[in-house]
């Protein structure tokens, strides 16, 4: 006879805790808070966060890899994708959202329908026309340019606006016309999910570590980017467990009616500016 084994009451608190934190979905009001506290860092650090110029760093090292750095006019030496400061916030914000996906254990690789591969590269290479145009992704060029008052934000606002617009119906056109390409491959369930928080802790100590071993190398560049793989990591976590998506803030008022997205924005930018100025002035 099977007898259910009851856990300790302090066991029972600490899963509760645990799944409070790492696997309950937090608000995206939460998200902008935590994301203006971790610019915040960065702007007295006099650091920003970006996106773009890492992404392009690394776009360059597969042009000149498949030989046409020299048609595109990219120089042969490049910066080091661990010394550019973009390129390691960009590697740290990936492994914070996989530690994130691991410790919640909503981590597994999904395979989508035929036709959103078709979408991804077209809307990837729009992405990288309209950010290699304004000198910035929705988060450099956009976000961060609003904590600063600046109006470069607000001029690529009514571009991420009207492209919002255009490409919602775009989309409504192929959901109610196009029907090649939209079932989904078969599900296949994770096989190591139980393991995942373990894994989830590891990426975490090797991010401790990282920045520890950089802060503690008595080089000055080595010194700042410390800094940056800590805020890198952090804005990943965050985006992740609270979903805060630039992309959402223009496309739910048009497509869904909510405005949760658009709503912590605001929130956002109410909070980040006054910094921003305090830090200008």
């Amino acid at each position: 006879m099977n007898k259910s084994v009851t856990k300790p009451a302090w066991l029972k608190g600490f899963q509760q805790d645990y799944d409070s934190v790492f696997v309950e979905p937090w608000s995206a009001y939460t998200g902008a808070i935590m994301l203006v506290i971790i610019m915040a860092i960065l702007m007295g650090s006099g650091l920003f966060w970006g996106v773009f110029g890492g992404i392009k760093l690394w776009g360059d090292y597969l042009n000149n890899a498949i030989g046409l750095g020299s048609v595109l006019g990219i120089k042969e030496q490049l910066e080091s994708p661990l010394v550019h400061r973009i390129s390691i916030m960009n590697i740290a914000l990936l492994l914070g959202a996989f530690s994130a996906a691991l410790l919640s254990r909503q981590f597994h690789i999904n395979r989508p329908p035929p036709l959103e591969y078709v979408w991804a590269i077209v809307g990837g290479t729009l992405m990288g026309i309209g950010a290699t145009l304004a000198g910035g992704c929705t988060t450099g060029g956009f976000f961060v340019p609003l904590t600063f008052s600046s109006a470069s934000g607000w001029a690529m606002w009514a571009g991420l606006l009207v492209g919002a617009i255009a490409g919602l119906k775009l989309l409504l056109w192929t959901m109610e016309n196009i029907t090649w390409g939209c079932t989904p491959p078969a599900y296949r369930p994770a096989t190591l999910k139980k393991w995942y928080p373990l894994f989830g802790l590891l990426v975490v100590i090797f991010i401790i570590y990282w920045a520890i071993r950089w802060w503690t190398s008595g080089e000055d560049i080595k010194y700042v980017r410390a800094l940056l793989v800590v805020a890198g990591f952090g804005i990943g976590f965050v985006l992740h467990r609270s979903r805060f998506c630039l992309s959402r803030v223009f496309r739910e008022p048009f497509m869904t009616a909510e405005g949760e997205m658009t709503k912590a924005l605001m929130l956002a930018v109410a909070m980040g500016a006054p910094i921003g100025a305090a830090f200008i002035t």
